[in-house]
């Protein structure tokens, strides 16, 4: 078992280990526990980081892709917050900090997230080359992966018969998912490739989701021109916007919901991807056309 006890330079115990030795120590009824257990399935891409590197934006972001209702919203935020509270007098999270009462639910999905204009989708893709990082915007914006999961991109991910980057968390619903790489963004994409290793990296390094939203997100739009003012405690947009971009232009285009749903990794989309095929040119036809 994790020692919680280690000193703060040493690694935090992760998300699940917490979860855990925590589920052992709660006392409530089996139906209660059973919807606890239920709903901690869809934290599974925060489970292998330490809650000193969660923001409130990873634990939203699972909570708006679950595909459910309200009530199962309700039960994984109460889920983040008996975490946090467990962890809290046992030193795991810096400054006792508990993120659960920054979760909203809405029941609603994801509407109540940013996505960005077209005007300044068409921003981004004039500062590509002269901004910094703009380039890692637009490619966020076009492939639809989860912002942790698009900074583990490699060129390994790229098959290039295929036209398609192959990644995903660890959702059943998004590991190993393909997204056919769009002409906006193929040049980009294709370059990163031949250069070997992450396709988008801190200098060679792999990015951190915080240090790269706190020093190539926001910056770049700052450069860019797009506005990004802080609204209940939050900023507007997030590297979790682009997802929420993708999602949107998606619903403009024609596709099978099993292709967009493919494309999106999405919770709710799970079954379709166990007994429907999915062909990769249904799925250009899709990404082609946003």
């Amino acid at each position: 078992l994790v020692d919680l006890k280690r000193s703060r330079s040493e690694i935090l115990p992760t998300f699940k280990e917490l979860y855990d030795r925590w589920e052992p120590t709660h006392r409530v009824g089996k139906s209660t526990m059973d919807c606890y257990r239920a709903a901690v399935k869809y934290l599974a891409p925060v489970f292998d980081m330490d809650l000193s590197e969660i923001t409130v934006d990873d634990l939203q972001d699972c909570i708006d892709d679950c595909g459910h209702g309200k009530r199962t919203q309700e039960n994984i935020r109460a889920v983040v917050g008996l975490v946090y509270k467990y962890a809290i007098p046992r030193k795991a999270v810096p400054d006792n900090l508990n993120l659960a009462p920054f979760l909203t639910v809405s029941g609603d999905g994801a509407a109540h997230r940013a996505s960005f204009t077209d005007i300044e989708i068409e921003k981004i893709k004039k500062a590509c080359g002269a901004v910094p990082h703009a380039e890692d915007i637009l490619c966020m914006i076009y492939t639809g992966f989860r912002p942790s999961e698009f900074l583990e991109l490699t060129a390994d991910s790229y098959n290039s018969a295929a036209q398609a980057l192959v990644g995903g968390g660890k959702t059943k619903a998004g590991t190993g998912r393909a997204v056919t790489v769009s002409p906006k963004i193929k040049a980009i994409i294709e370059r990163s490739v031949a250069s070997g290793g992450l396709l988008f990296s801190d200098n060679g390094r792999k990015w951190s989701l915080k240090g790269f939203t706190e020093r190539a997100f926001y910056p770049a739009l700052d450069q860019i021109g797009i506005e990004n003012p802080v609204i209940n405690g939050r900023r507007k947009y997030t590297p979790h916007s682009c997802r929420h971009t993708f999602a949107t232009l998606m619903k403009r285009v024609d596709g099978a919901d099993k292709d967009k749903l493919e494309l999106i990794g999405h919770a709710s989309g799970e079954m379709l991807r166990y007994y429907q095929d999915v062909d990769f040119e249904d799925l250009r036809k899709i990404t082609d056309a946003i």
